[in-house]
C-alpha cells in the first residue's frame, strides 16, 4: 500500500501542476521507473527471503523508503485547506480514530473538539411542517405543477408513512434568519444504506457487482435486517436546509457545527478505499463542505468545499 500511495501522489501531482497550469512534472517516465524499482525489491529482495523474520524486516525497511520515513504514515494528510484551524481540528478527530473502525458512514468522537453534532431527534410534526413547505414551495405560480397536483392534506399520510418508519431517524436545529419559521431548520436524515459498508479490494467491475449484491440483499431484509446492517456498517445521512434553494438544499453527509457556522462532513468515498485505480487522479476522500442556506445548491456546491482529506492506506 505505501508503494500504491507513492504511485498515486504522482498521478496527483501532475494532476494539480495541469489544473494550475504550472510545469507538470514528469508522470509516465516517473511510473515506469517507480515500476521498474518496485519489481526489482520484489525479485532480489523480498523473494529472497525464506523466514518471517526476514520478510518483516525487508517489508519494513521497504516501506519506510516508500514514506520517506522509519514511523507509519498518518492515516490522513490534509489536501485541501481553506481554513487551517477548522482543517487541522479535524485532522485530529480523523487521525485518533482507529483505522477499522474507518467507512463511509462512521460516526466520530468529538469530545474535546471544537465540533459538535445535531442531537436532538426530531417527531413526526416536523416532517409534516417541512414537508408542507416544499409541497407549497414547489407549485407553479398559477397552482400547477409538472406532476398531478394534491393537496397537502391529501398528500401527508403517504409521506408520513415513507418517513415515519423505524429505519429513518431525523434530527435538526432550528436556525434564525429564515422567512418561513416552518422550514427554519438545518434537517439530518439518517437511514440505512448499502453504501455504507465499504467494498473489498478488487477491480471497479467486482466492486460494483458485490455493491448491487448488497443493495438486493438490504432491500429484502426488511425493518428489522435494515437495521442490523445500520448498527454494524452505520447510518447514511443527508442534510438538507429546507428553505434554501430550489432543490432544498440537500448535501450528503453528517451535520456538524464549527464555532457559529454549519458544515457538512462527506466521506462517502470511503466506502471504495480499498479499490486499486479508484480516484487515481484525486488524493481526497472526506470533505468538510460549509453550508450557505441561502444559496442554491447547485451554486453553494461549487463553493462549499473547505477541507479535504487523503486517505494514506
Amino acid at each position: 500500500m505505501a508503494y500504491h500511495n507513492n504511485s498515486l501522489n504522482t498521478f496527483w501531482q501532475f494532476n494539480h501542476a495541469i489544473e494550475k497550469r504550472a510545469n507538470a512534472p514528469c508522470i509516465k517516465d516517473c511510473l515506469v521507473t517507480m515500476d521498474k524499482l518496485q519489481q526489482r525489491w520484489i525479485s532480489k529482495v523480498r523473494n529472497r527471503c525464506i523466514s518471517v523474520e526476514c520478510l518483516t524486516k525487508v517489508y519494513i525497511e521497504r516501506i519506510a523508503e516508500l514514506n520517506g520515513q522509519p514511523e507509519p504514515l498518518p492515516t490522513f494528510s490534509v489536501d485541501l485547506n481553506r481554513d487551517t484551524e477548522m482543517c487541522h481540528a479535524m485532522l485530529e478527530v480523523l487521525n485518533r480514530t482507529p483505522r477499522e473502525q474507518l467507512g463511509a458512514c462512521t460516526r466520530y468522537d468529538f469530545s474535546g473538539s471544537p465540533f459538535s453534532q445535531v442531537s436532538t431527534k426530531l417527531i413526526s410534526e416536523h416532517w409534516q411542517n417541512t414537508e408542507q413547505f416544499l409541497h407549497e414551495k414547489n407549485q407553479m405560480p398559477d397552482g400547477k405543477n409538472s406532476m398531478p397536483f394534491r393537496a397537502f392534506s391529501d398528500a401527508w399520510p403517504e409521506l408520513k408513512n415513507k418517513y415515519q418508519v423505524g429505519t429513518r431517524q431525523l434530527y435538526g436545529v432550528q436556525r434564525e434568519g429564515s422567512e418561513d419559521e416552518r422550514a427554519a431548520w438545518f434537517l439530518e436524515v439518517r437511514y440505512p444504506s448499502a453504501s455504507c459498508q465499504t467494498l473489498p479490494y478488487g477491480t471497479r467491475n467486482e466492486r460494483s457487482q458485490i455493491f448491487s449484491k448488497i443493495k438486493d440483499e438490504l432491500k429484502k431484509a426488511g425493518v428489522a435486517g435494515e437495521i442490523s446492517h445500520a448498527e454494524q456498517h452505520g447510518w447514511e445521512s443527508v442534510v438538507a436546509a429546507p428553505d434554501a434553494g430550489q432543490s432544498g438544499s440537500v448535501y450528503s453527509g453528517q451535520l456538524l457545527r464549527y464555532k457559529q457556522e454549519w458544515f457538512v462532513l462527506d466521506q462517502s468515498r470511503m466506502s471504495v478505499i480499498n479499490g486499486p485505480e479508484s480516484h487515481s487522479l484525486s488524493k481526497s476522500f472526506i470533505y468538510i463542505k460549509k453550508i450557505y442556506p441561502d444559496m442554491n445548491i447547485r451554486t453553494s456546491r461549487d463553493h462549499g468545499d473547505m477541507c479535504s482529506y487523503w486517505y494514506n492506506y
